[in-house]
């Protein structure tokens, strides 16, 4: 089976090109996500450290200031784990949250939970203040945190995918140029063969094949004399 000389250029040079650009694509993925989730995590860290530090009581007034500070919803449980207050209100009247979703989940821990209908990314904290053992969970609406993962996703996509299609062009057009200038030497050759000894002009770039072109054109005078 002929394999010509293009291919044989071509090929080998695209896959590694392709293999480059889409190793170089998933790291800028894995690296845009996990700054996404680090930054996540800091935010629910500097939410955390500066309730643990609060030396004031708690008031819906006061948990709606760190929301606006924050971007963060809050719900204080009591040592029932039930709600006393909260900064998150049902969207349906006719549908009140559901607050069992907030039992059972272990403080400092980060997990998803499901309430008035959005996903949250939430941490429960101890808040111990006199006799009162209660908890403060801190929500991040987990869709706005989505909305980050697909923007740091697509945007390395993109800028791979482009540089594949610039690089798979880029070799297309240098192979292409290199078959051409053989096939040019193998057309003279040709002429050569069939009794037009009649020179060609070699290529202006100063290199193998434009010293193969001068050869073959040196035989041709040298077949005619």
């Amino acid at each position: 089976m002929r394999w010509p000389l293009r291919n044989q250029i071509l090929m080998p040079f695209v896959a590694i090109q392709a293999a480059t650009v889409v190793c170089v694509t998933a790291a800028a993925v894995w690296f845009s996500v996990a700054q996404i989730e680090n930054d996540i995590d800091s935010r629910l860290d500097s939410v955390s450290s500066t309730l643990r530090t609060a030396d004031y009581p708690l008031t819906v007034s006061i948990l709606e200031q760190l929301r606006d500070l924050s971007g963060a919803d809050f719900v204080v449980i009591d040592d029932r784990e039930v709600p006393k207050l909260a900064t998150l209100t049902s969207t349906d009247d006719s549908e009140p949250i559901d607050w069992s979703q907030l039992q059972g989940h272990m403080p400092e821990t980060r997990t998803t939970i499901n309430l008035a209908g959005e996903t949250f990314i939430a941490q429960r904290i101890p808040w111990r203040r006199g006799m009162q053992n209660e908890s403060i969970f801190i929500l991040f609406d987990q869709t706005e945190w989505q909305a980050q993962r697909r923007a740091a996703i697509i945007a390395p996509l993109i800028v791979g995918t482009i540089l594949l299609i610039v690089a798979i062009a880029a070799s297309t057009f240098v192979s292409r140029r290199i078959g051409n200038r053989i096939a040019r030497v193998q057309r003279q050759v040709v002429k050569i063969a069939d009794g037009d000894f009649s020179p060609v002009t070699p290529p202006r770039t100063d290199d193998e094949l434009r010293e193969l072109a001068e050869t073959v054109n040196r035989m041709a005078v040298i077949l005619d004399e």
